[in-house]
């Protein structure tokens, strides 16, 4: 059963992901904090439509999606593509690394 995700269970969600990110999400970060991209600003663990996405550079309404762990199969692919596209179809460009 999915839980239906409320401004502050999302919020407290990003925040939890923020504390517990990966290696590799820690390394990127880096990268991308502090306007370090030609002046862009990023944030990570950042809500949008009801999603959690990695990174995002809102004034380009540019999405990063870091791959960590093994590739989803069957239910979870088919969330996984759900999401995709409904970041694209809100206007957002979906960047997949991994």
């Amino acid at each position: 059963m999915e839980m239906t995700q409320t401004p502050h269970n999302i919020t407290e969600r990003a925040r939890r992901q923020r504390r517990e990110m990966s290696l590799a999400g820690k390394i990127l970060w880096q990268r991308l904090r502090g306007n370090r991209i030609s002046g862009h600003k990023f944030r990570r663990q950042h809500p949008i439509s009801g999603y959690i996405v990695d990174f995002a550079c809102v004034q380009h309404r540019l999405v990063v999606e870091l791959d960590t762990g093994a590739r989803p199969t069957g239910e979870a692919l088919q969330r996984e593509r759900r999401r995709m596209l409904d970041l694209m179809h809100e206007g957002w460009t979906v960047l997949r690394l991994g």
